[in-house]
């Protein structure tokens, strides 16, 4: 079931994946169990990074203007916080390695 919060313009924090620990914002949802997120840099609006929602932490804070500069300005400040001051919203299920996830 598609979390209520994953919302486009969320801030996100990869669970797994070569990208664990990194934060993005939803740029898209594909279908229940996939949505596109971006970075700004590495992966740009005009490539976004398809993710299963599993392996995603939501966060609080979102981002209301969804332009490249936008999303590195929001992700610079949002990662200088506190770690204490990052609110999560919720954490769907638990990345699992012997999970396959189509």
């Amino acid at each position: 079931m598609q979390p209520v919060s994953l919302e486009i313009g969320r801030i996100v924090t990869s669970r797994a994946g070569r990208d664990e620990g990194q934060s993005f914002v939803v740029v898209g949802r594909l279908d229940r169990k996939h949505v596109l997120v971006s970075d700004g840099e590495k992966r740009p609006l005009e490539r976004p990074k398809k993710k299963n929602v599993r392996h995603l932490r939501v966060h609080q804070a979102r981002a209301d203007e969804l332009s490249n500069q936008d999303i590195r300005l929001i992700l610079g400040k949002y990662q200088r916080r506190a770690p204490e001051e990052h609110k999560v919203v919720e954490e769907v299920g638990e990345p699992d390695a012997k999970e396959r996830c189509d």
